[in-house]
């Protein structure tokens, strides 16, 4: 790794935006970081927050996640207040988060499969589409889209997990075995297996794969007989050409790259951040999750144990933000400069 050159040295553009803690420690306060000039300001004031991504329903415009409930900023502005977006069970942002794909819960005749409903709503006019909504037995465990406007869901069972594309009030079988954590912009899919063997619980994991619809996949993420163990997909190029997430691979917990698209064979991810603690850092510490956003030039942005870094030209690189900016403990993002 590269030491840590002054940031105006470093030639980066756009800006930064992390959460960190205020003084209180209750709330999380958004940072915002000029990579060219280096210079910092303050964003809002938010709740804890598990997800922060750039929105291109307008300039500055940010869409985040807490807990069951989205939201969208209209800007980075100190006085900027969070407007609600939707609600569920599983959320997930629309490529560029423009929309949002939510899973809601309600009754029906049979209290063990409860209507299952998913919608989509425009975060221009804050206007849903219905797409499905039937009783469920199999409970939801996520939900995505990608840039073509096709929805995907995953749905449990007892004899293991499978992936559907959501038609009109229908779904399309798509991946029997699978749980999807998540999909590209182009419709690639990170997924782990999911079967239960009878009478003798859950089949040991295999490690993630890479799926995509035709022939092919999904393919093992792996190095020779090592599987990548992906905790949680952290973010994708703008382009669906990879994505980066946090796992461990031969007993190295950190952040790694995986490359998408079609092809044979296994694919080896590329491990771009620093070793990492065995065990997650609990949700509400001050150190923060591993969190990532990536640029349209494939410039990764993350955050790994309190620090920042970007991983270009094959070179992982420290970012020092001035002193007394408080380090990041949730979720970045990064966004075009405008002006």
């Amino acid at each position: 790794m590269r030491g840590a050159p002054s940031l105006a040295g470093m030639h980066l553009s756009g800006t930064l935006v992390f959460a960190a803690y205020g003084r209180g420690g209750a709330n999380e306060r958004l940072y915002v970081l000029d990579l060219a000039s280096g210079k910092v300001s303050l964003g809002p004031l938010i709740r804890p927050v598990t997800d922060l991504v750039a929105s291109r329903a307008g300039p500055g415009w940010l869409g985040l996640t807490a807990g069951g409930y989205a939201y969208v900023l209209h800007g980075e502005d100190p006085r900027e207040p969070p407007v609600l977006v939707g609600v569920g069970e599983a959320l997930a942002w629309a490529p560029g988060a423009e929309a949002l794909v939510q899973e809601v819960q309600g009754r029906s005749a049979n209290p063990d499969c409860p209507l299952s409903i998913i919608s989509e709503t425009d975060v221009h006019t804050g206007g849903a589409q219905v797409l499905y909504g039937q009783p469920e037995c199999s409970g939801v465990l996520s939900v995505g889209s990608d840039q073509a406007g096709a929805v995907y869901l995953s749905l449990s069972a007892p004899q293991g997990a499978a992936v559907y594309q959501v038609g009109v009030q229908r779904l399309h079988l798509l991946l029997p075995g699978y749980a999807m954590l998540s999909v590209s912009p182009v419709g690639d899919m990170i997924v782990v297996p999911e079967i239960e063997l009878l009478g003798r619980g859950p089949i040991p994991s295999s490690g993630a794969a890479l799926f995509w619809q035709g022939r092919g996949g999904p393919l093992r993420i792996a190095s020779g007989d090592r599987n990548l163990e992906v905790e949680r997909v952290l973010a994708w190029a703008p382009d669906g050409a990879f994505a980066v997430a946090v796992g461990a691979l031969g007993g190295i917990r950190s952040i790694w790259t995986i490359r998408a698209g079609v092809g044979q064979g296994e694919r080896a991810p590329t491990r771009i951040g620093p070793a990492l603690p065995a065990a997650p850092v609990l949700p509400g510490s001050r150190v923060g999750l591993p969190a990532a956003s990536v640029a349209p030039d494939g410039s990764v942005y993350f955050s790994a144990q309190g620090r920042l870094y970007v991983w270009r030209h094959g070179t992982r690189t420290l970012i020092r933000p001035p002193n007394g900016t408080p380090r990041p403990a949730g979720p970045l993002a990064w966004l075009p400069t405008t002006g």
